[in-house]
């Protein structure tokens, strides 16, 4: 290509390429062949930024041979359009591609066109735009379309809990009102009178099941205060080894003196879906689960709070159940991805546990390896650590696992 050539418009080519060095796109010109015959110097400073080597796509390079090489599975179809651009089977081709930096996270979009020059030579421009902006743009909005949608299908869920306590409640009262009249009827010598006294027993554990589900599903505004973590977690095994079948056990330990600021039905559904994942982990097995409390700060918390508080309760729930695959602990906190073992699960189970101990100035650290089991340790502030060093309690949210 002759820099200096002049084009029809009177323009010369080393005008027009100055023009391309302007642009704030990364642009080159291929021949016939695919060969590099020139770049523009915001194309040079990208390769040179990026450490890309010396010749391999500048001047004198064969471009489709550097892309090839460069280029993972999932861009195959860019490397062949372009590839057709080049051989002249199409005039035009565009399409988006990943381009990340250990830093940085970038997308490009890229455009070939086709063009013969004065002597009839077939030629390809090829521009690189910049396109990350956009792409954050849409992951976002994609982001709050997904978040309205989890906490309609949340709402609704909590709507038909509701319902069923209702009238599961209703159902248990007629049981109970019957166990009693057979009661009265039956003498204290009678081999039925321990059966009733049993069977009024379950009933009135069931309604004590049936209420508690009942607050969980109240919409309410949080109510924060000094919640003692041990009873919490009786309250919450108690809750569990309900629905656990003989071969598992569910035990709690550790120190009964520490307390958190929080709201107390969030906490109780944090561990509540803790305990649920490692029931499932456990199903079809003999196994143990385990709720144990202690002081221990985590590595690091997010949101600023990094040296806000001294002093941390740990609430850790272990299993020796199946454990995460590689794709589970990438996923886990992911909105309606549940752990491959977690067949029936809505997926909604760890996301809303780690929004609800984010609200609260807290994390959730996990160590799992396939086939050992799984333990999740959740980070709270104490509460006897001064009032003014607490993060403040913001409402939960569902909780977006971070790109890249």
């Amino acid at each position: 290509m002759n820099r200096f050539e002049r084009s029809p418009s009177g323009i010369s080519m080393a005008q027009l390429l100055a023009a391309f060095d302007g642009l704030d796109v990364h642009v080159c010109v291929l021949d016939a062949g695919g060969t590099v015959r020139w770049v523009n110097d915001r194309w040079r400073r990208f390769a040179e930024a990026n450490g890309l080597p010396a010749g391999s796509c500048s001047e004198g390079a064969r471009y489709l041979v550097a892309g090839s090489t460069a280029a993972a599975d999932e861009e195959a179809e860019l490397v062949d359009g372009l590839r057709q651009v080049v051989d002249g089977e199409r005039t035009e081709f565009a399409g988006d591609y990943p381009c990340h930096s250990p830093t940085q996270q970038r997308w490009f979009q890229l455009v070939a066109r086709s063009f013969r020059g004065e002597d009839g030579e077939r030629g390809t421009i090829v521009a690189h735009s910049d396109i990350t902006a956009r792409v954050l743009a849409e992951q976002e909005r994609s982001a709050v379309q997904r978040n309205l949608l989890q906490l309609q299908r949340m709402e609704s869920l909590g709507t038909s809990a509701r319902w069923i306590a209702h009238e599961f409640n209703n159902v248990l009262t007629t049981l109970v009102g019957n166990l009693e009249l057979a009661q009265l009827h039956t003498l204290p010598t009678a081999p039925t009178h321990d059966l009733l006294a049993e069977m009024t027993h379950a009933v009135d554990r069931a309604r004590s099941l049936v209420a508690r589900l009942y607050d969980l599903t109240q919409a309410r505004a949080p109510r924060y205060e000094p919640v003692p973590l041990r009873a919490l977690a009786d309250e919450v095994a108690m809750l569990v080894r309900a629905s656990l079948p003989s071969t598992q056990k569910l035990t709690v330990d550790g120190d009964a003196t520490l307390a958190v600021r929080t709201d107390r039905a969030q906490l109780r559904q944090l561990l509540l879906n803790l305990c649920n994942n490692a029931a499932d982990a456990l199903a079809g097995r003999t196994g143990t689960m385990a709720i144990s409390l202690r002081r221990e700060r985590p590595a690091s918390l997010s949101g600023g709070h990094e040296h806000a508080v001294d002093d941390f309760a740990c609430i850790e729930v272990r299993d020796d159940g199946r454990g995460l695959t590689p794709d589970d602990r990438r996923r886990l906190f992911e909105p309606f991805h549940a752990p491959s073992y977690a067949r029936q699960s809505s997926g909604l189970g760890l996301n809303v546990a780690l929004a609800i101990a984010k609200s609260h100035g807290g994390t959730i650290a996990v160590t799992s390896e396939p086939g050992a089991g799984a333990s999740f340790r959740v980070f709270l502030p104490l509460a006897s650590a001064a009032p003014s060093e607490l993060p403040r309690p913001q409402p939960a949210s569902l909780a977006q696992p971070k790109t890249g």
